[in-house]
């Protein structure tokens, strides 16, 4: 399975790439976005470029929706639509 993701690399280098997904372990659910958010950081990081790390992919505010599960982490319904927060 592949995914799509933007990566920053430094000030205003910005570039799209494809990047292999490892199906759900034991207890897992795959979660596929369904909508994403930036915040100021990830703002100043693609116009500075002296916040973050090379290689940087924003994790701001997604929404997502379940896309495949593990036998043992229950079922998931694709119409569920949640949202992450990260600490």
């Amino acid at each position: 399975m592949h995914t799509r993701l933007a990566r920053l690399y430094g000030p205003r280098d910005l570039r799209l790439e494809v990047a292999d997904v490892p199906a759900p372990g034991d207890g897992e659910v795959l979660l596929k976005m369904a909508a994403g958010g930036i915040c100021g950081s990830d703002l100043h990081y693609y116009q500075d470029g002296d916040s973050g790390p090379s290689g940087f992919v924003s994790r701001s505010y997604p929404a997502t929706r379940p896309r495949a599960a593990s036998r043992r982490s229950g079922p998931a319904s694709p119409a569920l639509l949640s949202v992450i927060w990260w600490r």
